[in-house]
This record gives structure tokens, sequence and C-alpha cells, in this order.
């Protein structure tokens, strides 16, 4: 059973004042049954919160019965505002612009942390290697708007259950909230979207089948949704190596590799309570030998 935190009852209840305030009154039509369906309306948005905060608020670790609050256990990440692809040198170009250790091209490329990043640009593609922590990012992007230090009604997309589900975009973000019985969604959502109130993460484009021109057809869908809605802000993930088409609205960054405080902190959260393990591997990746080039290319 997932517990819900004082904190995070209190911002779910601010947000479903908020919303009734805004949506709730224009989309519930007065009369004798106006009291049951504003409760309604209420515990839906409720319902839609909290099932939210179940799926995004929580990460499995290995060796562990429970799942535990991501926010115990992340550790806050970086992205590269030029991608990998881009930064690729012969060995001529290394030999001319870069001394050994000195590489010309890490002056050249911005790093900032994915939340300024989220903060600085309304549409961002994210990149990332496999494991990289992309969907952690999106999850962890989800749960800062539940607690309302993003302004915006967090909805999270997994891309495959959306190609999966035959639904179109739309259809399946109603859809979200009609399961929790939430009266008469499609105009809220629609309003919601058109105010561009929403905070849209669409995750994991990579795992959408290219069999039957699925992942095209998706794409499509998105292309034409960033452009209905073009005031929401929108994160969008994908596998570096499976990017090969162009979403132009979207800004391109690459998720970057841990610096070496933040590969301490994250040895540190996942191996909480197991000092002899935590020890072990803090001596690997900060100590041996072969870390070194990690902690330099950071």
């Amino acid at each position: 059973m997932i517990v819900i935190p004082p904190e995070i009852q209190t911002a779910i209840g601010q947000a479903v004042g908020w919303l009734w305030a805004g949506y709730g009154q224009k989309v519930i039509e007065q009369g004798t049954t106006f009291a049951k369906n504003q409760a309604q309306w209420r515990l839906g948005i409720e319902k839609y919160y909290t099932s939210l905060y179940g799926k995004v608020g929580f990460v499995l670790i290995l060796g562990r019965r429970e799942a535990e609050p991501l926010e115990n256990v992340f550790t806050h990440v970086n992205v590269l505002d030029r991608l990998s692809a881009e930064r690729r040198y012969t060995i001529e170009r290394l030999t001319e612009e870069a001394a050994p250790r000195d590489f010309a091209w890490h002056e050249r490329v911005k790093r900032l942390s994915g939340n300024a990043a989220v903060a600085e640009y309304p549409k961002l593609f994210v990149l990332g290697k496999p494991g990289a922590g992309k969907t952690t990012f999106l999850k962890y992007t989800a749960l800062r708007a539940i607690r309302h230090e993003i302004k915006k009604v967090p909805i999270f997309v997994s891309l495959k259950e959306l190609s999966d589900s035959g639904k179109g975009l739309l259809e399946f973000i109603v859809h979200q909230f009609d399961v929790h019985r939430f009266p008469n969604p499609a105009p809220f959502v629609a309003d919601l979207l058109k105010d561009g109130e929403g905070l849209l993460l669409f995750d994991g484009l990579d795992e959408v089948n290219l069999e039957g021109e699925r992942r095209a057809t998706l794409i499509a869908q998105l292309n034409d949704f960033v452009y209905q809605y073009s005031d929401c802000p929108m994160l969008l993930t994908c596998r570096v190596a499976a990017t090969d088409y162009s979403f132009t609205q979207f800004e391109y960054v690459e998720m970057a590799d841990f610096d070496t405080e933040q590969m301490g902190r994250y040895v540190d959260h996942w191996f909480v309570g197991n000092e002899t393990k935590r020890k072990s591997c803090r001596r690997a990746l900060l100590e041996e030998e072969g870390s070194k080039g990690v902690r330099e290319l950071a």
C-alpha cells in the first residue's frame, strides 16, 4: 500500500482547489446534482494525483523488498546541450585542438542541471544511453510538479503503452482521468491543454515497436499534438542510437555522465544502510585507477 507523505497530501489538496476554481466550475453544470458532481470531480482529481504519485514517486532497488521513495535515492542530473554525435573527433583534430587530459570540446559544451534545462526550454528532447536515467529524470520532474515546484499539471505518458493501446494521444490522456471516475474529463483535458497548463512527459520513444509503421505513426501524432498544444511545456525521452527523426520545436540535450560528486551521492543513496557495500562502491568508482577517465570527462 502506498503511503502518501503529509506534504504530498497538502500539495494534492492545493491542486484540487485551484483546478476546481479554474476548470471544474466551468464544466460541471449547475443544478440539483451540482454538489454531488463537484464532490466527484474533486475526488477524481485527487485520485489522479495520488495514482500518478504512486507511479512516479517510488523506485525498486535490487536487494530490497519494498519500493523506495524516489526522492530518497534520486541524484540530480546534468545535461549537455551538444549531442555525443556532434562531439566525435578524428585523431588529427584531437591532436590539433587538445593537449592530453585537456579536451577542447569540454569548454564548448554547455553543461546545466536537469532542473535548469526544464526551466529554460519549454520543449525538451532528452537523449541518453541505456540506463542513463532518462525515465527516472522524467519521473522526478513529474514529482516536482506534484509538489508544485513546477506550476503545471503533470501528465506522464509511456509512449510504448500509448502505442500498444491503439488509442490516439488525446484519448489516451483523457483515459488517465476517466479511469478514476472523473466526470466528463474530455472538455477539462482539452481546456487544460489549450491554456498551456499541462506538463506533458513523454517517455521512451525508442521503446515503441517499429513494426507496421507504429513508431512513424506515433511520431506523426506527437508532432500534430505539439503544434496543437504548443503552449504546454513538454519533455520527450529517447535512447541516443534510436533517434533518426526530428522534432523541430524541441531543444535537444543529452544526459551527462555523473561527475565525481554525483557518483558519491549516487552510491550513498543506493547503499544506505549497507556500509560495507557503500564503501566498496565508493572506492571502486571514485578512487580506483579505472575511474580516472570517467572523472576527467564527466
